[in-house]
């Protein structure tokens, strides 16, 4: 099997992504996001439910919740990266909006008065 084929391999870290990007062409890489952007939101909202008292019940357990957020979160960080590596996201970009974003929400909690 060639994920088998792949750590035999020894790759860093940086190879892997490499390969992942020089292998899927953006089209399935983007598609791969937007699936992994999807199970991230799914497993926000149970970790949500998991730690909020009087939400509707589930069957997952707090930790089981909070690792499946984890895996989800890592998920997508791949999956950017193989569009960063490739400079199909330029350097700087994220940077750039989160110089933006980050004080905008901080102002936004602080009108807020939270």
């Amino acid at each position: 099997w060639m994920f088998g084929a792949v750590k035999k391999m020894k790759m860093t870290d940086e190879q892997m992504i490499d390969y992942v990007a020089c292998k899927l062409p953006i089209g399935e890489r983007l598609a791969q996001l937007a699936e992994e952007a999807a199970e991230l939101a799914q497993a926000a909202l149970k970790y949500r439910r998991s730690i909020t008292s009087g939400a509707s019940p589930t069957s997952k357990t707090e930790k089981d919740a909070l690792d499946n957020l984890v895996e989800e979160i890592e998920d997508v960080k791949m999956c950017i990266d193989t569009l960063a590596l490739h400079c199909v996201i330029p350097d700087g970009e994220f940077e750039k909006w989160r110089k933006y974003k980050m004080p905008r929400w901080c102002e936004r909690i602080k009108k807020a008065g939270i």
